[in-house]
């Protein structure tokens, strides 16, 4: 599948086989079920201002996490930081099981905020330990990397939303749940395969909030307007416009197999392009399939303009996320992991901010429609990483 090069000089580092399988595990657990939280609460009985008031708690602890994630990777170990994230995750997908029994004894907001708490706290030690995992043992312009592990878990994602919408539509959302469970168990056995190690923490947290730190987070609060507007506004969007699971399972497995065969031959070819010029063609191209597919409501449209954002996404990660692990080699692995967590989640908080706000002026349907819109325009920034990077190469 990869060429000898590739074979001989990354795949046998044993810490990446190990990222590989549990990423590709792990992938398709989440894949299984994550466009399909927030319909669950909404048919839960929670109001879509509740959604809204539950994913910003979540993803504002999640940034508080990050800091403890970090912490706990440093002095313990980041494989230990990515195998504690699992019983937090079981936790909450418990909680999720066991809903209506819960919802007996606690306050909608109660059970909220429990749930937010431990799917933040499990987030940010998962993806702290990972990027931290990947960084170190990834290579120098690690796009071909980063394409295996983009082709990994996005082929865990082909089938994910599928054999998710068929298991709801089949037997519910309980039996899913317990799947979901056992893939989080097993997930994490690759880690054990190999040592352990220690990433010393070698910056002050004031560093942080630095003017030319918080200038230079744009890309990342970009990527979390992004990340959201595809995966939770657009998937309920479609819910609210009657689209059925079915289809919203088959519209994102047929888009991110169209994501695969792009990615697949973009992370061979990458070294003949150029990576700032790559990013900022995915970022426009990206940027306008983000925005026009609001406008469609037939299955059909809808399909194919997703399946543009699919190759025009690949256009902009790819180089993103190269530049991205680039960076981390040069101002530090913690720091860099750290510091786009913290912006990312606040791009994240802030998109979810202004839905809660113009749902009290419009329907839901056209708040969604509108946030999703201004995403588009926010996520341009993440091409500024590219500019970044050109200056600090080019000193």
């Amino acid at each position: 599948m990869h060429d000898a090069h590739l074979k001989t000089t990354y795949l046998l580092k044993e810490e990446i086989k190990e990222l590989y399988l549990t990423s590709a595990i792990h992938s398709f657990a989440i894949a299984l079920v994550a466009i399909f939280i927030p319909i669950f609460l909404l048919q839960s009985g929670f109001s879509l201002v509740q959604v809204v008031i539950y994913e910003i708690i979540h993803y504002a602890l999640a940034a508080v996490s990050a800091y403890f994630a970090m912490k706990y990777a440093s002095k313990n170990g980041v494989k230990h930081s990515m195998i504690i994230s699992i019983p937090f995750f079981i936790v909450f997908f418990l909680m999720l099981y066991n809903s209506q029994i819960l919802l007996q004894y606690l306050d909608k907001y109660v059970f909220l905020i429990l749930l937010s708490l431990f799917t933040a706290i499990s987030g940010a030690y998962y993806w702290m330990g990972w990027h931290i995992e990947f960084a170190k043992f990834s290579e120098k312009k690690s796009a071909k990397q980063i394409g295996v592990i983009n082709i990994i878990s996005t082929m865990m994602s082909v089938i994910g939303p599928l054999t998710g919408a068929f298991i709801i539509i089949t037997f519910g959302f309980l039996p899913l749940f317990v799947l979901v469970i056992i893939l989080l168990c097993i997930s994490m056995f690759p880690l054990f395969m190999s040592k352990d190690y220690h990433v010393p923490i070698e910056f002050k947290m004031d560093k942080l909030f630095k003017l030319k730190e918080i200038k230079s987070s744009l890309p990342y609060i970009g990527e979390g307007f992004e990340q959201i507007a595809v995966s939770i506004f657009w998937p309920v969007l479609l819910y609210l416009l009657f689209i059925s699971l079915e289809s919203i399972g088959g519209l994102y497995a047929l888009s991110n197999a169209i994501l695969v065969m792009v990615t697949f031959y973009l992370s061979r070819k990458i070294n003949i392009f150029n990576r700032y010029k790559l990013m900022r063609l995915g970022a426009y191209t990206h940027s306008l399939t983000l925005m026009l597919r609001v406008f469609f409501k037939a299955v059909y449209a809808i399909f194919i303009v997703q399946g543009l954002g699919a190759i025009t996404w690949v256009f902009l990660d790819l180089p993103f996320r190269s530049l991205f692990y680039d960076i981390s080699k040069q101002k530090g692995v913690i720091w860099t992991v750290f510091y786009r967590e913290i912006y990312l989640n606040i791009g994240r908080v802030l998109s979810f901010i202004i839905l809660l706000v113009l749902l009290s002026f419009f329907t839901e349907i056209n708040a969604l429609i509108m946030t999703i819109i201004i995403s588009g325009v926010i996520m341009l920034s993440m091409m500024l990483l590219g500019k970044k990077i050109t200056f600090m190469e080019n000193s």
